[in-house]
């Protein structure tokens, strides 16, 4: 034999459950270039939470793109701007396919002082879910 038969019902599309081929953060999820960055701005759609802005804008692909800005006056120690920025792509990433097809800026606009680690992704998976479809 070519190996052991699989469990009855395995192949049926209806019973396996789909996930994307790729769980980690692509170059091509995040924006790159200052023409990026500066057409979201430029676009002018925002949410707002205490700590942080979403701007965002529709994009011409198919997929959900996203940039973090985090400013070393609110922020003045880089491993802290790092942590916003781990914190803010892990957010996007764990939904990133639930998302419509936008180009989004994080911007952090006000300091975080001693925020714990699970309060800031609280609060950016908040703004995640407020997009319109």
């Amino acid at each position: 034999g070519e190996g052991p038969e699989p469990p009855v019902g395995l192949n049926e599309p209806a019973e396996v459950e789909r996930k994307p081929a790729c769980q980690c953060l692509r170059r091509i999820d995040r924006l790159g270039t200052t023409d990026d960055f500066s057409s979201v701005f430029a676009f002018r759609r925002s949410l707002r939470s205490e700590h942080f802005q979403l701007l965002y804008r529709p994009a011409g692909l198919a997929f959900a793109r996203l940039g973090v800005v985090v400013a070393k006056k609110l922020m003045g120690r880089a491993v802290d701007r790092n942590l916003v920025r781990r914190q803010a792509r892990e957010a996007f990433r764990t939904v990133r396919v639930y998302l419509p097809a936008f180009d989004m800026v994080l911007r952090l606009s006000a300091g975080l002082g001693r925020m714990e680690k699970p309060a800031v992704r609280a609060e950016i998976d908040g703004l995640l879910k407020r997009l319109p479809e």
